[in-house]
């Protein structure tokens, strides 16, 4: 009997490994790996999906920019190339075990679900930063501006992934419109209500000391809150060294990133410079690109152009005295 039911064991589970979930078919986008370990099997699938999806999207480049401007451009290429190494986000897995006991791993990824995943990512950003660019300046909602510019960043980057799968599959021009717009909220975003970062000029603070307190400023008056931002001393971009809200209240903080408490002054490190006139040279800030996660906000690592989409509007700190 136990060798009856070893048997069908031995049998069922070979069935089962040689079950297959998944059928390649034109509603997919698939690689194919066998070999003697799943490991290997699935390096081959992955290279294969990732070969497939750069010829697939470099075709479609050739075609499009041949009927456009009647010849090929390599710099287009460039811009959807695909490293073979890189890992086709959303991809899925089946494996198998074939008649010679090798493994048989295909990668793929249905097409139809890979849009509604991107267009949904991308309406769910733009319509969480739409909701936080809504409130007013004085609003206490802590680093809004950053948030509004995190989530208008995460729909840019739902329809702009970097092996153009998104563009093949939707159409380059869809998603070229699509990013258009995310692009155009960021820029909007970034530069709204003339917000800008100003120093104290009685803050108490010896300009050898290598500190400035700041503040936010808004238009023709101060803005209550500031939003997160770095600045630029010359060598490197770095955060306020401190935050509070006021010079003499107790709570003050190093890190500003973890809780709900918004501040309204910071101070800054930096050795001062100066110009031909003798005058000191300002300090270039940026506003940081944010998400929220568990309570804590995460600036978002974002290509340094998106810091510059308005010529000649980079934003200072004005070191006065």
């Amino acid at each position: 009997m136990k060798k009856v039911l070893l048997i069908i064991a031995i049998l069922f589970g070979w069935v089962y490994a040689n079950a297959q979930d998944f059928t390649p078919s034109d509603s997919y986008l698939y690689g194919v790996g066998i070999s003697a370990d799943e490991e290997s099997a699935d390096s081959v699938a992955m290279l294969s999906l990732s070969r497939s999806i750069y010829t697939k999207v470099t075709n479609e480049s050739k075609r499009t920019v041949s009927e456009e401007n009647g010849s090929y451009s390599s710099s287009f290429t460039k811009t959807t190339g695909l490293n073979s190494s890189i890992g086709i986000s959303g991809a899925k897995k089946d494996v198998s075990i074939n008649g010679d006991g090798q493994y048989v791993v295909y990668r793929y990824i249905n097409k139809s679900e890979y849009i509604k995943e991107r267009l949904g990512r991308y309406a769910e950003h733009m319509k969480a930063g739409e909701e936080l660019s809504k409130k007013q300046y004085m609003d206490s909602t802590k680093h809004k501006l950053n948030l509004a510019l995190g989530h208008f960043y995460r729909a840019y980057e739902a329809v702009s992934d970097t092996t153009g799968l998104f563009g093949l599959l939707y159409g380059f021009d869809n998603a070229k419109s699509l990013s258009s717009v995310s692009l155009k909220r960021i820029e909007e975003t970034y530069y709204c209500q003339w917000e800008d970062v100003c120093a104290n000029p009685s803050d108490g603070l010896d300009n050898s000391n290598g500190f400035r307190e700041v503040y936010a400023y808004s238009g023709m008056f101060s803005a209550k809150y500031l939003y997160a931002f770095e600045y630029f001393d010359g060598a490197k971009w770095s955060k306020p060294v401190q935050f509070y809200n006021d010079r003499n209240s107790f709570y003050t903080t190093y890190d500003d990133s973890i809780g709900d408490e918004s501040f309204s002054k910071a101070v800054v490190k930096f050795i001062p410079k100066f110009d031909e006139r003798g005058k000191i040279c300002i300090l270039e800030y940026r506003w940081l690109f944010e998400e929220k996660i568990d309570g804590i906000y995460y600036k978002i690592n974002v290509p340094e152009w998106l810091y510059y989409l308005k010529p000649n509007r980079e934003n200072y700190i004005n070191i006065r005295i």
